[in-house]
């Protein structure tokens, strides 16, 4: 089914992201436009994630002849992603109410995380990325390029704007990422759902700067 470029358009059009960043994370996420977050090189505004559209999402799956069938839907229960399975009963509810079926399936983190790199999922899954190189090269290689563990459609547009990037600097290179991110969002092989927020408490005398990807650092770290 998720072969039908309409079915994955579909999907992005019904996901309510804001039922998830204000009504499930209270404010502590931002929706998300595209697979790198504004922290990450590579990064633009000019990328445009799906709207919010559930009748675009039905007249979609019309013309996709989508009758109910099941989809599973997998996600880790634990580890990565706070309120993973809450995240993923909102995302169902959204796409139920445009008429799409999922199945969940629930796994512990390390069970899920081995599917994900054994290319093993069977219809849509629940993930996330945080790059400790703080750059977009990386997530882009697993994303798109052939040997990646979340590429399933092996486009090879994607894969040589990817390897595109790696050739050019600058605004150039920003340009690269930009028009694969927006082919990307077209075609419906990921939907950016949200940009978590990390929150700290830390002592007012403490000279620290979080990283961006949320991990610790403090080999700098010095109370003044």
């Amino acid at each position: 089914m998720l072969a039908d470029a309409r079915i994955r358009e579909a999907i992005g059009h019904a996901i309510d992201q804001e039922a998830i960043t204000e009504g499930l994370l209270n404010g502590l996420a931002e929706p998300a436009s595209a697979m790198l977050a504004p922290a990450v090189e590579g990064y633009s505004d000019d990328v445009a994630g799906p709207e919010f559209d559930p009748e675009r999402a039905r007249e979609l799956l019309a013309e996709a002849g989508y009758a109910g069938e099941p989809i599973p839907f997998d996600y880790a229960t634990d580890g990565r992603i706070p309120l993973s399975s809450e995240v993923a009963q909102t995302i169902q509810a959204s796409l139920a109410d445009v008429g799409i079926v999922v199945d969940l399936r629930g796994a512990d983190q390390q069970a899920h995380t081995l599917k994900v790199r054994g290319r093993e999922m069977q219809g849509i899954y629940l993930n996330t990325w945080a790059p400790s190189t703080v750059d977009g090269d990386l997530p882009l290689t697993d994303f798109y390029e052939p040997a990646g563990n979340n590429n399933y459609a092996q486009d090879p547009v994607t894969a040589e704007l990817a390897a595109e990037q790696r050739g050019v600097t600058g605004q150039d290179r920003l340009d690269v990422f930009a028009e694969l991110l927006n082919y990307s969002n077209e075609q419906g092989y990921f939907v950016p759902l949200y940009v978590p927020m990390n929150n700290y408490a830390a002592d007012p005398d403490l000279d620290w700067t979080p990283r961006a990807d949320g991990l610790f650092d403090f080999s700098r770290t010095v109370f003044e």
